[in-house]
């Protein structure tokens, strides 16, 4: 479960409260409460403020992506770089129609997040633009897409089998190269939103002394992490 809260499967609220059931369901068992879990301690608390910069460098990224190629895990280095990119979650990055954010990247210069997205959130306004960094990323996912596909899931392949066999296996060659975790990768992207929109570095480096820019890069970065909620980007940023 603790996976799931990190890549964003679950949301901590929704985790502590999935937990918080299981202490409901021990409690009515056994008619006592000497056996019981913490929520906060298995998941962490509901509010968190990124207190560290994630590891997210591009050529550690790429080192990584190569290395699952190599082991034969092709779809999970597309994840990987796709979240980097695009500042996906690991559903977003599996589900996305490929060649529907080609297709836009290719007439408006941008793509839009709408597959895969936390709670079936949809929204137009959540556009990514198209750098070099991006089309890497796409084209590498188009390439690995199986036949037939329009994401990185085979026709007859759910994605909980997908996640067992391709991203969570991936997640030992992430670690080997010091990446904690896809969610890190969103993390990065992240930063370099603020950093880019802000014109200085985000609060996790140092604190912002251009106020009224903060808080217009704290909001673009929201909007592309698919959030919508400037206060929620601190667990990114800082």
């Amino acid at each position: 479960m603790l996976e799931s809260v990190k890549d964003e499967e679950y949301s901590v609220a929704y985790a502590q409260n999935l937990l918080s059931t299981v202490n409901i369901v021990l409690r009515c068992l056994r008619h006592d409460r000497r056996i019981r879990v913490s929520p906060s301690e298995l998941v962490g608390r509901r509010i968190h403020v990124r207190q560290t910069v994630p590891q997210g460098e591009k050529e550690i990224v790429k080192d990584a992506a190569e290395e699952l190629q190599e082991v034969q895990n092709p779809r999970a280095a597309a994840v990987l770089l796709l979240t980097r990119a695009f500042g996906m979650r690991v559903r977003e990055a599996s589900l996305a129609n490929l060649e529907r954010l080609k297709s836009e990247a290719l007439q408006k210069g941008e793509c839009r997040i709408l597959e895969g997205t936390k709670g079936g959130r949809k929204s137009d306004d959540r556009t990514i633009p198209m750098g070099e960094e991006q089309w890497e990323a796409l084209n590498y996912a188009l390439q690995h897409s199986p036949k037939d596909s329009k994401n990185l899931l085979a026709n007859n392949e759910t994605y909980i089998a997908f996640l067992r066999k391709c991203v969570t296996p991936g997640r030992l060659v992430l670690q080997a190269h010091g990446l904690i975790s896809y969610r890190e990768m969103r993390a990065a992207f992240a930063i370099d939103t603020y950093e880019s929109e802000a014109g200085h570095l985000a609060p996790i480096k140092c604190t912002p002394t251009n106020h009224e820019a903060h808080l217009r890069a704290q909001k673009l970065t929201a909007r592309r992490l698919g959030h919508y909620r400037a206060n929620v980007s601190r667990a990114y940023i800082g």
